[in-house]
């Protein structure tokens, strides 16, 4: 037994060894000062079963999105990120059974392509979903495993035996064992949950199915790139044996990702899932655009606004734009308040004033900012992750979900009621979205922390060229006279300001 365990351990390495060999003449990736300005701009999430519905099926379709272009560009919406679309069991369909097909639960693929077409016609870029992480339970591959023992799908997956003694087969992610009964002899991966195996990337095979997927969509439909689920859990937890460095393999095989996309699409924009912290992140800007800022999402702007201290959330910017500046110079952040798997920011900041806040600390950041679909409402929602995704509220019947009852925004003020009054949530994003996209600092600039001798005061100054402008926000709820770059600017508690500077 020993000596089989050697063996796999051997054989695994010299799969691995393999890889790093085909992959060290790949070069890390970095934009363009020309390609990063072209991928900027203000991004929005859109939950497809929530969003819009055009059949009058109760579910979100992609047709509906088509029909609510118009809603998007008023907001100043410049992209999209649609949850995945692929054909799929669950509501959520992060569990795929067909990368190829769109779920006719949302449409076809010449539905996509006419969404794309049009977004582009009104300066709307599109990016899909894909959890290619794992696949469903249900895929034919996984399938043909279950009912095969030989199957030739079975190296697809990680799969060990009961006794493998080169992995630590009662490892623990996510409050849940990771290695999972296949039949008596055998276990596989899934870090999600049993209903999601993980795909084995020492396979070249599998390797090659993501790539040839990832270009399809492109080819097929013109998107103009790709948010990738669980980035980070490519080469997971307790997956391989304790030798293998994890994140080197994760990253190597996503620079070989995006390498395969750039021959035919070379600006294609990647913006990754690595749900983890600053030092977790960066070293995904090798492969990637962007990568979601969960430091900034998680233990950032609500923090600092909730305990009205600026101090512990400058220090995080500077160190997190100093980090990831060190992979790759013109890397573009992906700030957000809160995404599809997290508590609503507005249960998080109960009033009105700080969700506005909110919204103008996230809009004037360095990267693209990512807004949660009905965040501009004021839309709230915790967990299970259902109440985390009710329907979108558009105020009448037109493009309506009813997937399932709405529960936590019965008092909400929908779209309809918000575009009438100018104090809304709303029209405050609408404000803050137009200011980012008629300045250029705000767009592209770098950011430094402007020391204003008031720890309430959250400062920093854009710059872009020859053009900066200064930001304050009062994270206080009083009035503040603040001395800044030679003049004295007067914010209310709880509200920003641009000082322009050149």
């Amino acid at each position: 037994m020993k000596k089989l365990n050697r063996w796999i351990l051997l054989i695994t390495a010299l799969f691995l060894s393999l890889f790093s060999c085909q992959n060290k003449n790949i070069k890390d990736f970095n934009n363009t000062e020309k390609s990063k300005i072209e991928k900027s701009g203000v991004y929005y999430e859109i939950f497809v079963r929530s969003y819009a519905d055009s059949n009058n099926d109760k579910i979100g379709d992609i047709n509906g999105i088509t029909d609510k272009l118009d809603e998007l560009k008023e907001l100043g919406i410049q992209g999209i990120w649609l949850t995945p679309i692929f054909k799929s069991p669950s509501y959520h369909k992060y569990d795929v059974t067909d990368y190829y097909t769109v779920d006719p639960e949302y449409g076809t693929k010449k539905d996509l392509k006419n969404l794309v077409s049009k977004a582009h016609s009104k300066g709307i870029k599109v990016i899909l979903d894909l959890p290619v992480n794992h696949t469903s339970k249900e895929h034919p591959w996984f399938k043909d495993v279950l009912q095969n023992k030989n199957s030739q799908y079975k190296s697809y997956y990680r799969v060990a035996k009961n006794n493998d003694q080169s992995l630590n087969l009662n490892s623990y992610a996510m409050n849940h064992k990771t290695w999972n009964k296949l039949n008596n002899e055998e276990m596989y991966y899934a870090i999600f949950w049993e209903g999601m195996p993980d795909l084995n990337y020492s396979n070249r095979q599998v390797r090659e199915e993501v790539k040839k997927i990832a270009n399809y969509w492109v080819n097929e439909t013109n998107i103009d790139g790709y948010r990738i689920d669980g980035a980070y859990h490519i080469y997971g937890e307790g997956e391989y044996p304790k030798n293998v460095d994890l994140e080197k393999e994760s990253v190597n095989w996503w620079k070989e990702f995006r390498s395969s996309l750039e021959k035919e699409h070379p600006n294609i924009y990647i913006v990754g899932e690595v749900w983890n912290d600053t030092n977790k992140i960066a070293p995904y800007y090798a492969a990637f655009d962007s990568n979601f800022d969960f430091e900034i999402s998680e233990n950032g702007i609500s923090e600092a606004i909730i305990s009205q201290d600026a101090t512990t959330f400058s220090d995080k910017l500077t160190k997190i734009y100093e980090t990831y500046g060190k992979i790759a110079s013109n890397y573009i952040d992906a700030p957000f308040l809160t995404n599809h798997d997290q508590n609503r920011i507005a249960n998080t900041l109960l009033d009105l004033r700080q969700q506005k806040l909110a919204a103008s600390i996230l809009l004037t950041l360095s990267g693209n900012p990512f807004i949660y679909y009905g965040e501009e409402l004021g839309m709230k929602g915790s967990k299970p992750d259902e109440e985390i995704r009710e329907p979108y509220l558009w105020g009448n019947e037109n493009g309506q979900t009813k997937w399932e009852e709405i529960k936590n925004n019965t008092d909400t003020p929908t779209l309809e009621v918000q575009k009438k009054n100018p104090d809304s949530l709303y029209n405050y994003y609408k404000k803050w979205i137009a200011l980012r996209n008629g300045n250029e600092a705000l767009k592209y600039g770098d950011l430094q922390i402007v020391n204003v001798n008031d720890n309430q005061i959250l400062a920093y100054k854009r710059t872009y060229k020859n053009k900066s402008v200064i930001v304050l926000h009062n994270l206080s709820n009083t009035e503040k006279n603040v001395n800044v770059d030679g003049k004295n600017v007067k914010i209310s508690g709880l509200t920003s300001v641009l000082v322009n500077t050149i």
